[in-house]
């Protein structure tokens, strides 16, 4: 974008506050990857992956 050439200038929240939103978004984005793998591993930990083929069969043997 053109903001000095064009005469534009950026909004002072904007100038000011460019970093400071890493320090929210850095460890939110940590714990959010944290939840994902530890949901990811209750999931395996408790069977849901184990026999993937089983309900596939049942459907089609129609009990």
């Amino acid at each position: 974008m053109c903001f000095t050439r064009c005469g534009w200038r950026a909004a002072p929240w904007m100038t000011e506050k460019k970093m400071e939103i890493l320090f929210v978004l850095v460890p939110l984005s940590v714990v959010l990857v944290l939840l994902i793998v530890a949901g990811l591993w209750w999931a395996v930990e408790r069977g849901q992956f184990d026999d993937i083929e089983q309900e596939g069969e049942r459907i089609l043997r129609g009990d």
